[in-house]
């Protein structure tokens, strides 16, 4: 648990262009962390909002005032946590 380190596969170029052209003209890109509230141990909003600041790293060309940062808790069961340690969101708002 506590894994801030962005899963990417051989797509993601492709993918980081695609979501990176939307943050364009008064669009902003909102990048969620997720975090597990009934792990164990413990994770925090902090969590969330590292793995939102280290998925921000992966879109360099795209400005800070086009960013939004935010953190949102989900409730987790072991097998849920397991497969989506990792799991982002990325929105055109």
């Amino acid at each position: 648990m506590g894994n801030s380190t962005p899963i990417l596969g051989e797509g993601w170029p492709m993918m980081r262009d695609s979501i990176a052209a939307l943050a364009t003209g008064s669009n902003k890109l909102e990048i969620t962390g997720w975090f597990c509230e009934d792990s164990a141990p413990a994770e925090t909003d902090s969590t969330g909002l590292k793995r939102a600041a280290e998925t921000r790293k992966l879109f360099p060309e795209v400005t800070d005032d086009k960013i939004i940062i935010l953190s949102k808790a989900v409730l987790c069961d072991s097998m849920h946590q397991v497969r989506n340690l990792n799991l982002f969101r990325l929105q055109r708002v």
